[in-house]
C-alpha cells in the first residue's frame, strides 16, 4: 500500500516554471537536466514496484533529518521484518569500480561513489529504528534502472541491483512472507510526519524577478507560452496541438506563481498580467473566486487556498 506517493520536488518545479519564461545560467540547466533524469529513473522503478503483491507500506521521496543529520531516501519499503531503502540512479554509460572509487570507462575520470551516500543513509535509518525500539531490520539498496548503465569490477556482495536483475529482484521479494501489524503503520506515519522538503529557492543560481520574466500561459505538456485561445474557454498549444480549459490554466499558472513568488499576494490584475493578458480580467475573477478563498482589506482582496482558510486570522 502506498501510504505517501511521489511528488516533484519543488526544485524541480521551479527551475522548470523559470526555463519556460527566461533563460537559465549553466549550472541551473545542468540542475534541471540532471534532475528530470534522475526523477524519470525514479518513477520507471515506481511502475516495477507496483508488481510487489507482498503486505507492505511504500512510501515515496521522504526528506528526512536525524541526530541532525538530513538524508533523502527515494523508496521506503516497510514489511513485517525488514525495512528496504531502495536509492534509484539513472545513470547511463560504462563505469568501473577500483580501489572503492568509481571511474567513467569512457574518460577514465573518478565520479560520485553513490555507496557512500547509501550507507549514510542506512546509518541514520538504523539509528532511527533503534531509537524508537523498532524490532525491525534496515536494509539498504543501490538501484539502476538505465538499461544503458554498465558496471565492470563490481564485487558481488555490493548491494547494487543492475539493470538486468530487477525484475527478479523485484520476484525475489514477492516471496518473502509478510504481514503487518499497529507498529509497522506507527513508523510509516511517523516517518510521513518528519518528512519536510526544503525550500528549494536556496539552490537556484539564477536571479529572478516578476516583472523580468516572460508573461503567459505555458503548456501542460510541451511547456512553451502559449498565445492562442479558442472562444476564450480553451487554451491552446500550436506547437504540440494541446488543449486545456482556461479553468485549468489559469489554475495551474497560480500554482506556478505562489511557487516563484511565495512573498506576493494573488491578485486578480497579477495574475491577469501572469498570464500574458490573453484571457479577460472578468474571467481571471470568476476562476479565482470559484476556487479559492477571497480575502478582503479594505478595497483590496487577495485569493489564499482553501486549505489555508484555518491559518489566518479573519
Amino acid at each position: 500500500m502506498i501510504l505517501k506517493p511521489r511528488e516533484i520536488p519543488k526544485k524541480l518545479l521551479l527551475l522548470q516554471y523559470l526555463d519556460a519564461r527566461m533563460e537559465l545560467s549553466q549550472k541551473d540547466k545542468y540542475t534541471l537536466a540532471n534532475d528530470k533524469k534522475g526523477l524519470a529513473g525514479e518513477q520507471y522503478v515506481d511502475t516495477l514496484l507496483e508488481k510487489l503483491s507482498f503486505d507492505h507500506y511504500s512510501l515515496k521521496g521522504l526528506s528526512l533529518t536525524w541526530n541532525g543529520s538530513k538524508f533523502q531516501l527515494d523508496n521506503s519499503i516497510i514489511s513485517q521484518q525488514i525495512l528496504y531503502n531502495l536509492e534509484v540512479k539513472n545513470l547511463e554509460g560504462d563505469y568501473y569500480i577500483e580501489d572503492d572509487k568509481w571511474y567513467s570507462l569512457d574518460s577514465g575520470k573518478s565520479r560520485t561513489n553513490h555507496l557512500n551516500q547509501l550507507d549514510r543513509a542506512d546509518t541514520l535509518l538504523r539509528q532511527m529504528v533503534n531509537y524508537y525500539q523498532l524490532n525491525l531490520q534496515v536494509k539498504s539498496l543501490l538501484l539502476f534502472p538505465n538499461p544503458q548503465f554498465t558496471l565492470f569490477q563490481a564485487s558481488k556482495d555490493l548491494p547494487i541491483i543492475l539493470p538486468t536483475q530487477l525484475n527478479k529482484f523485484i520476484d525475489k521479494l514477492n516471496t518473502v512472507p509478510s504481514t503487518l501489524n499497529q507498529q509497522h503503520r506507527w513508523l510509516a506515519d511517523k516517518m510521513i510526519a518528519l518528512h519536510k522538503e526544503e525550500a528549494p529557492y536556496q539552490y537556484i543560481s539564477t536571479p529572478y524577478q516578476f516583472e523580468l520574466l516572460k508573461k503567459g500561459v505555458v503548456c501542460k505538456c510541451c511547456r512553451l507560452l502559449l498565445i492562442e485561445t479558442v472562444r476564450g474557454r480553451t487554451f491552446y498549444c500550436s506547437a504540440c496541438k494541446h488543449k486545456e480549459s482556461v479553468d485549468e490554466g489559469i489554475i495551474r499558472m497560480v500554482k506556478e506563481f505562489r511557487l516563484l513568488f511565495p512573498e506576493r499576494r494573488v491578485e486578480t490584475p497579477v495574475i491577469f498580467d501572469w498570464c500574458g493578458r490573453v484571457i479577460s480580467m472578468k474571467t481571471i475573477w470568476r476562476v479565482l473566486n470559484t476556487n479559492y478563498i477571497q480575502i478582503r482589506k479594505g478595497n483590496k482582496s487577495h485569493y489564499i487556498e482553501k486549505s489555508e482558510i484555518s491559518l489566518i486570522n479573519l
